[in-house]
């Protein structure tokens, strides 16, 4: 039998002694008050064994049919009911009543929960729980051991209007605790999407949307002190709302991969469509004395688009976000304020298209939701997700210096959440929006993003004239993290120097390679990545420290002189040779070239002599060149040889012929290398070399050989000194 709230402090202290166990005794706020304090009285109805027979929200007529027989007491102007219809609740207030047999005809009101609650605190989760707790009026009620409250019946809207009981505590005793609330499972991969005038043939690649909701909400109520006019003659007592908070936490799937078809010129935006439609979902509440509260949920799934550019043949690109957000609003009595959060995970899908293209994509998808307590406008919110892509791409080729070939693109992402709240459920009227910073607002995807030089480094030493392998590396910046970027066009430009390209396109790792050969000390190489309107965005600069090189063929300034008169410097034909693979070789008169030479002691340093002859040499080995510095690090053949005659003072001119061969030093070609230009070089301090070029062997200057008072001429065949006057 059901159980009628009186009016008298006697029945409700045995009510509340006798209803339940002191475990779940509630508040004083749920407790019926004597109206003869100017408090409310909740009536309870059980709609089961209840029918509306008529109900209009506007003029406040209701008729109730009271199928089970017994029909409560109404007490005009204090008597409270909550009204269940199919699509949502309604707090009233009995301004008058007529009961006739088992039917009540009544005027009412609308109320709010300032009238219906006080002195009191609820915590509501929106996902069933097992816990079963039987309240005062005798009706089951799903209390967890935290005091929170779970749903008693969730009732759902099809796509009908028929209305579907997805969950019935009085049918379903084993649920799954902290379940999401599916709102969207949708796959319209593979969709045309109609644009006006034909501009562009737009469809998805894929595009998925899952939504899946978790809500919480919380109110506290203070006493009913504060006093509300009904009108001229009756005034109630209220309470006030002194915190609330309510929160939504989301498991989100979004996939977006739009595949446009256009040529020309374009500017189009537009709410692109709605994708889906949640609800709306009733949610029961049973309070511990058995006022129900009742919440209604609503969401529907929205998508904007924003194509411009210019754009030749298909471009796709899009992005799969995974995660989900937390958003919610908190009230502490005196200041409303949003909460937000948001978990992403990204995989961008850059854009991918060729020629010539300058293109921007903003496509975004949200979900609007709105929750209603009883049938007043609660919190609402619109997470909305989007992405934002930009690629511009260009090719020139012109005048010298002017030629490039770009690409560049931009892919963003961001949640910029809405969030607002209806306030007439607690009394007041209207509603307020409180702004939020975006959650996320990022750049997950910038091509080209940065190029660094990665061999050799800059200082590094090179030598003029030798080809140096270079490397860049473009890289685009992809959720924070640098992964290379392929096919990005560099442009090579040499200070001092040549390249074996000017334009290189990077390769899977983001590399471009040049073969760079500098032709001067102080030489560079620039490597330069263009937007699509010719302007650099990246370059890099290799700066090395650039040695002259010593590789070539090389003529040693050492002679003899002529056997005839007037004796003048005779350069002996010969050749070092350094070559790159870091060998070399050394050739002296290798033409058998007969020279006259003076004779000194080695001791005293005083001249003793003449020789006249053929001397050659003939060396060869490998060697290093560092700092300018000249090593022979092997020299396994040095042989020198000399045929001819010799003639010294101590036997009066008498000459003797010789053959001598020996085995020379390898230290002649060692030592610091100074350049007086670059076909003049002295190695080790002493020794004199020219740069043979094009096998011309003019010497660049004379050689330094004392004069001598004796020579030599052929006279039968053979060499008689003779004097010099």
């Amino acid at each position: 039998m059901k159980q009628i709230f009186t009016y008298t402090m006697f029945l409700l202290v045995i009510l509340l002694s006798t209803g339940c166990s002191k475990e779940n005794e509630p508040d004083a706020s749920d407790k019926p008050v004597p109206s003869g304090e100017g408090m409310s009285t909740y009536v309870p109805i059980d709609w089961e064994q209840t029918d509306i027979q008529s109900f209009n929200p506007e003029t406040g007529e209701l008729s109730l049919v009271f199928t089970g027989g017994n029909v409560p007491t109404f007490e005009d102007g204090y008597s409270l009911l909550v009204v269940e219809t199919d699509t949502s609740a309604y707090i009233r207030r009995v301004m008058q009543s007529a009961v006739s047999s088992n039917i009540a005809r009544l005027q009412t009101i609308g109320a709010d929960m300032t009238e219906l609650f006080s002195n009191t605190e609820f915590s509501f989760s929106f996902t069933p729980s097992a816990s079963r707790t039987e309240t005062k009026a005798g009706t089951m009620a799903s209390i967890d051991a935290n005091g929170v409250l779970h749903p008693v019946k969730i009732v759902v809207q099809a796509e009908d209007g028929s209305f579907q009981t997805l969950y019935d505590i009085k049918t379903q005793t084993r649920v799954e605790d902290g379940s999401f609330i599916d709102l969207f499972n949708i796959n319209m991969s593979g969709v045309a999407i109609g644009i006006p005038n034909g501009q562009v043939k737009l469809s998805w690649d894929s595009f998925k949307q899952q939504f899946q909701l978790k809500t919480d909400a919380y109110f506290r109520f203070s006493e009913a002190v504060q006093e509300k006019v009904i009108d001229e003659n009756l005034k109630i007592k209220v309470s006030e709302l002194e915190a609330c908070r309510f929160s939504f936490d989301a498991d989100v799937l979004s996939e977006m991969i739009l595949r446009a078809e256009t040529h020309g010129e374009f500017s189009i935006g537009f709410d692109m469509l709605k994708f889906g439609k949640f609800g709306p979902a009733l949610f029961y509440f049973m309070t511990p004395v058995g006022i129900p509260v009742i919440f209604t949920l609503s969401a529907e799934g929205m998508s904007d688009l924003l194509l411009k550019g210019e754009m030749d043949k298909v471009a796709t690109g899009g992005i799969t976000l995974t995660g989900g957000l937390t958003l919610g609003i908190d009230y502490d009595g005196s200041e409303w304020k949003p909460l937000g959060e948001a978990r992403y995970d990204y995989t961008p899908h850059p854009l991918e298209l060729r020629e010539e293209n300058k293109l921007e994509v903003e496509v975004s998808a949200y979900p609007k939701i709105s929750l209603k307590l009883y049938d007043f406008l609660g919190p609402y919110f619109s997470p909305k997700v989007y992405v934002n892509d930009k690629l511009a791409s260009g090719y020139w080729f012109g005048s010298v210096g002017d030629d490039y070939c770009a690409w560049t693109e931009e892919l963003s992402v961001g949640v910029k959440p809405e969030i607002g709240l209806g306030v007439e459920f607690f009394g007041l009227e209207g509603s307020i929006s409180l702004p939020m910073d975006p959650l996320v607002e990022a750049q997950l995807y910038n091509a080209p993003d940065a190029m660094t030089l990665v061999s050799p480094v800059s200082g590094t030493k090179v030598e003029v004239g030798q080809p140096v392998a270079v490397r860049f590396n473009v890289t685009r910046k992809l959720v924070g993290v640098d992964l290379p970027a392929t096919g990005v066009v560099v442009k090579f430009v040499s200070e001092g120097g040549t390249v074996d390209h000017e334009l290189a396109i990077t390769g899977p790792l983001g590399n471009a390679d040049v073969l760079w050969t500098p032709q001067e000390q102080g030489a560079s190489l620039r490597a330069e990545v263009y937007n699509a309107d010719g302007k650099v965005i990246l370059e890099e600069t290799f700066t090395p420290d650039t040695e002259r090189s010593i590789v070539g063929k090389w003529r040693q300034l050492r002679g003899v002189l002529t056997v005839e008169p007037p004796h003048d410097p005779l350069l002996l034909n010969n050749c070092l040779e350094f070559r790159e693979d870091s060998t070399f070789s050394f050739e002296y008169n290798f033409d058998k070239t007969i020279g006259y030479m003076d004779m000194y002691d080695g001791k005293t340093g005083d001249w003793v002599g003449y020789v006249i002859g053929c001397l050659t040499e003939k060396a060869s080995g490998t060697y290093r060149y560092a700092n300018s510095e000249v090593t022979i690090t092997s020299c396994p053949e040095y042989i020198i040889e000399f045929i001819g005659q010799d003639y010294l003072l101590a036997n009066n001119y008498v000459p003797y012929s010789v053959h001598r061969v020996h085995e020379g030093d390898p230290s002649d070609f060692e030592g610091k290398v100074e350049f007086y230009n670059d076909n003049y070089i002295r190695i080790g301090g002493s020794t004199y070399y020219e740069r043979i070029v094009d096998d011309d062997v003019k010497s660049f200057i004379q050689v330094d050989t004392q004069s001598s008072q004796q020579s030599f001429r052929l006279v039968d065949d053979k060499l008689v000194p003779f004097k010099v006057k």
